[in-house]
């Protein structure tokens, strides 16, 4: 599969701002588009890129188009607009934290033309995302999770399945059951449920998961 150069992002709000500048800086041939008007522009003027009028312009000729929203229900009325402009073999890159149900929906409909969604929701909040050191969690077809994963990286730390090589990867909408740093040694280290991760803010996620170690995929 040819690799990630080109990519899009919907949203770029207080989160995915900070995201799309990691992106410009990592390389990246970036495409903003954003609901206010003057917005991708304006981030052009101070970062870079190239700026979209709209969904469907930020999706043309994309590898791959990033979702930041504040809702599934937006998620997938842009989905929809984008469809078109969507590309056989483009990955959609959902990064919002939205329902595992309409993620799946979603999914099965961008499949039918040649798409596939990578659903990989964040967390560590805005001063993480300046920095890059978002916790990604991905979800999804392994080897599009590979694909996408020089891109992912380029915004956070993605976990990676111990002693596989590969991405963490996870029924999509799903996210992880259980995962947790890795230990130096060989005994498993403790796990922290998904549940109890969303319901710490930021510093208390930080202080729970050392972000730049390798994560272990436990079972449930």
């Amino acid at each position: 599969m040819p690799e990630v150069r080109r990519v899009g992002v919907v949203g770029i709000g207080r989160m995915g701002w900070p995201m799309a500048a990691r992106l410009v800086g990592a390389g990246f041939d970036v495409t903003v588009c954003d609901s206010v008007p003057g917005r991708a522009e304006d981030f052009v003027a101070r970062i870079g890129g190239r700026a979209a009028r709209s969904p469907e312009q930020a999706a043309a000729d994309a590898d791959a188009v990033i979702t930041m929203l504040p809702s599934s229900g937006e998620v997938r009325a842009v989905v929809e607009v984008m469809r078109p402009s969507l590309r056989a073999g483009a990955v959609l890159i959902e990064m919002s934290s939205g329902e595992p149900g309409v993620t799946q929906q979603i999914a099965e409909t961008l499949a039918s033309q040649g798409v596939r969604l990578v659903d990989a929701p964040v967390s560590g909040g805005v001063s993480r995302a300046e920095t890059g050191d978002l916790a990604i969690m991905t979800g999804g077809a392994t080897a599009e999770s590979r694909r996408v994963g020089p891109a992912l990286r380029g915004v956070g730390v993605v976990g990676e399945v111990v002693g596989a090589g590969g991405l963490l990867a996870f029924p999509l909408g799903g996210g992880p059951g259980f995962f947790a740093p890795a230990s130096s040694g060989h005994e498993p280290a403790p796990s922290i449920s998904r549940d109890r991760l969303f319901e710490h803010r930021p510093l208390e996620f930080a202080q729970l998961v050392d972000l730049r170690s390798p994560w272990r995929a436990l079972a449930p």
